[in-house]
């Protein structure tokens, strides 16, 4: 037998597609770090990536019923205050695999919606990305940007709001400034995939801008146009 295969007898998973109750609720006892739970270990994390990505529905929603987003950014960015200089290589393949994790998640239905409304997790993701310096974990949380904004108007501005900060009101160069670690990356950081995914996320903002443009004197017009209506009756 295989090892993944004797992995998934210990978190009751079955090796055939399908999945059981008692499974999810391992699996967010594991990221929660519970005593009892199975260990946060790289092979149990590999088990979790594979498991997300082919989860049925029910898998998905009883995950997030059960607040395993909110545990899944806590193993992603750990509170471990500004960048570190080094980083084991348990670290780097652990979170490599829980971004992906989220990702795989985010791709599920009602998962990119759990996501965006869930307090804080697009801060959390943005926060980790500066922290490290693995360039893999950047990418994918770019991207998964770069989807948030295309999906909704709310994930959007969730993600703007995030870039801005906590000001309210921002001078036009304070709000292209928010763009400022992009550029540098792009500039420092000489790596195709960093550099597709840092003017991914750009572009996404640039079109979404253009889009909501045009919508904007089509509503106005058509207001106009009622009001008009209205008067003349």
């Amino acid at each position: 037998m295989c090892a993944v295969a004797e992995k998934a007898r210990e978190l009751d998973l079955p090796e055939t597609k399908g999945e059981s109750p008692a499974t999810v609720a391992k699996f967010v006892a594991m990221l929660k770090q519970k005593e009892s739970a199975p260990k946060l270990t790289l092979e149990n994390v590999l088990l979790f990536k594979r498991t997300i990505t082919a989860a049925s529905r029910k898998f998905v929603e009883k995950f997030i019923w059960l607040g395993g987003i909110s545990a899944l950014m806590k193993r992603i960015a750990p509170d471990t205050g500004s960048i570190k200089r080094y980083q084991s290589m348990y670290e780097i393949v652990s979170q490599l695999l829980l971004v992906a994790s989220l990702r795989a998640l985010s791709n599920t239905k009602g998962g990119l919606d759990a996501v965006i409304a869930n307090a804080g997790c697009i801060g959390t993701l943005f926060a980790a990305m500066q922290r490290t310096r693995n360039i893999l974990v950047r990418a994918h949380v770019l991207e998964l940007f770069a989807a948030i904004i295309v999906y909704s108007h709310d994930g959007e501005n969730a993600v703007r709001k995030t870039l801005q900060g906590s000001k309210k009101r921002l001078s036009a160069t304070q709000k292209a400034m928010k763009f400022e670690f992009l550029v540098r990356w792009i500039r420092n950081i000489d790596d195709p995939l960093m550099t597709h995914a840092c003017l991914l996320l750009i572009n996404t903002f640039v079109t979404r801008r253009a889009a909501s443009a045009r919508e904007f004197p089509a509503v106005r017009s058509s207001s106009r146009c009622a009001s008009m209506t209205r008067w003349k009756r």
